[in-house]
């Protein structure tokens, strides 16, 4: 039950549902949730047309098609990458935390815009939790040097040390207060 990655970002690129696929090139909304989400691979006619509406290389899309021609040399798991966060969109980030069922891992030196983008994102992690997922946060030290000549690099306002020390914590109901982290975590804490 592989997610397919490469057709995920296919059809955020192109603006385009499953649903609005599978209306274009003639197939039930559950079969293309099918591609996505387990990773099922279309009859080559179907593929085909399919990467023709998404404006993509079918063996970009479905490797697994290349079985049997000529292959090049290594294949690369790598989809895209983006130069800084701001560069990939907000519903990147949204579907890698919502789809994750065993560990999630977030290595940052503040994530205030995880919150201020995705108010209820406390409360996910909270469910994924309790669900059994792994989550693991390590924040950046707000007393670090490295830290502190990143905020004086940043240039917009607060500092990134200003930011590694003060979290906005979400209280049922919407409230937002800013209050120091050091000492409130408890569960793994090193």
């Amino acid at each position: 039950m592989a997610v397919n990655e490469r057709l995920r970002t296919a059809l955020l690129n192109m603006g385009m549902t499953g649903r609005q696929l599978a209306e274009v090139i003639g197939v039930d909304p559950k079969t293309v949730e099918r591609w996505v989400n387990i990773g099922r691979t279309p009859h080559p006619a179907i593929a085909h047309r399919a990467a023709l509406a998404l404006r993509e290389d079918l063996a970009y899309l479905w490797p697994e098609t290349e079985q049997g021609r000529r292959r090049r040399q290594g294949t690369s798991d790598m989809v895209v990458a983006y130069p800084t966060r701001a560069n990939a969109p907000f519903d990147l980030w949204r579907t890698v935390f919502e789809q994750a069922e065993q560990e999630i891992g977030i290595l940052v030196y503040a994530a205030i815009f995880i919150h201020e983008s995705w108010p209820e994102f406390s409360e996910l992690l909270t469910t994924k939790a309790q669900a059994g997922c792994r989550i693991r946060v390590m924040l950046g030290d707000a007393d670090s040097p490295v830290i502190r000549t990143r905020g004086q690099e940043e240039k917009y306002g607060v500092q990134e040390s200003d930011r590694g020390s003060h979290r906005v914590l979400r209280r049922p109901g919407g409230a937002r207060t800013e209050q120091p982290c050091r000492g409130r975590l408890r569960c793994g804490q090193r």
